[in-house]
């Protein structure tokens, strides 16, 4: 599963990709840069009862090369009966960073 959103790239951001064009491998923005209608998908986590933490990737859109990355915290729900902790993950991010996003989801033999 991955978020559709905008989202917005940092100056000194890459976004060479965006413009499908094989010659050009390097274009770096100097102000902010929005991504409308973007990828955002869970890359690495790792944790415990206590914390977790993971790191989301940024994408022009999905199956494309990550243009960046970030990492997050939170204390899972641990109870018996609780949400998976991919659930609590993407809602993490739906609540705390996200407000406006579609959920994407993913084919079994798509690998992103």
């Amino acid at each position: 599963m991955g978020l559709q959103t905008t989202f917005t790239l940092p100056p000194g951001s890459n976004i060479a990709d965006f413009f499908d064009d094989p010659n050009v491998s390097r274009v770096e923005t100097i102000e902010p840069y929005e991504v409308k209608d973007g990828y955002v998908r869970l890359d690495y986590f790792e944790g415990n009862k206590h914390e977790i933490r993971f790191t989301i990737a940024y994408l022009k859109e999905r199956g494309a090369k990550t243009l960046r990355q970030e990492t997050f915290y939170f204390t899972p729900i641990t109870l018996h009966g609780s949400t998976s902790i991919f659930e609590q993950i993407y809602g993490h991010l739906k609540v705390n960073v996200f407000a406006d996003t579609n959920d994407v989801f993913e084919s079994e033999n798509f690998a992103s």
